[in-house]
């Protein structure tokens, strides 16, 4: 079990340094997420492999909708039973994998009939982000 962890007291019964401590490495790590994501993706439209892996989802949604359910139940299941932090990355890892695969199909259509859209989406994001962590820092 990991010992720095303090499964008796919620996060806000902390002292502010450790929230804040806490606030810092949650968006970080959402951070990283985005950019890992982002950049599978883009490896994904560029290499041709996103419209190979969006020919056969465009035509079954409801696939693509039960591995994005299976995706976020395997993540949360495998997030609460792993005690090293080495095995909590790579799940985290793998999720982020696993979904930028399921997103393959959606951001390809967007990527083939609105160009710019996704330009504008990943702007939006990162304003988003650089907000979040203004006003929790």
């Amino acid at each position: 079990m990991n010992e720095n962890v303090n499964y008796l007291s919620p996060v806000a019964a902390a002292s502010v340094e450790e929230r804040s401590q806490f606030i810092w490495k949650c968006y970080a790590h959402v951070v990283g997420a985005i950019v890992a994501f982002a950049g599978i993706e883009a490896y994904l439209i560029q290499s041709g492999i996103a419209e190979r892996i969006a020919q056969p989802m465009l035509s079954n949604w409801l696939l693509v909708l039960g591995a994005f359910m299976l995706a976020g139940w395997g993540a949360s299941h495998v997030a609460h039973r792993l005690e090293s932090k080495q095995a909590q990355y790579a799940a985290f890892a793998f999720f982020i994998v696993v979904e930028a695969l399921i997103f393959s199909p959606l951001l390809y259509l967007a990527y083939t009939y609105q160009p710019g859209v996704i330009d504008s989406a990943a702007g939006v994001t990162i304003l988003g982000c650089i907000g979040l962590v203004a006003v929790a820092g």
